[in-house]
Order: structure tokens, then sequence, then C-alpha cells
């Protein structure tokens, strides 16, 4: 039997205001270094679940 499995992860609500305020403060390196960071964790709590669902 074959399975589909769709998944949405996040770094948590709030993060692109975050890097957009940094931005508008002239903070370009921590609004991306903000950035970057969020998509990692994401990343990494995708790899995670998919690894729970190939278990």
């Amino acid at each position: 039997m074959d399975y589909v499995a769709f998944m949405q992860v996040t770094a948590g609500h709030g993060v692109r205001a975050e890097v957009t305020r940094l931005k508008e403060q002239g903070k370009f390196l921590e609004s991306h270094a903000f950035q970057a960071t969020a998509l990692e964790l994401a990343e990494g709590f995708a790899e995670r679940i998919h690894q729970e669902i190939r278990d």
C-alpha cells in the first residue's frame, strides 16, 4: 500500500514581520541572519517529521 504525506512546518509566527522590522532599521545583516536561521530551523523540523513518517 502506498501513502502520501503532506506536512507544513514553520520556525514560528512573526518571522517575516521581524525580518521586515530589522530591514527598516537598516540592520541588514541581522535581518538576513534571522531569516536564514528561521529557514534552517524549519527545514530541520521537516527532516525530523519526515524521519518519523519513514519509521
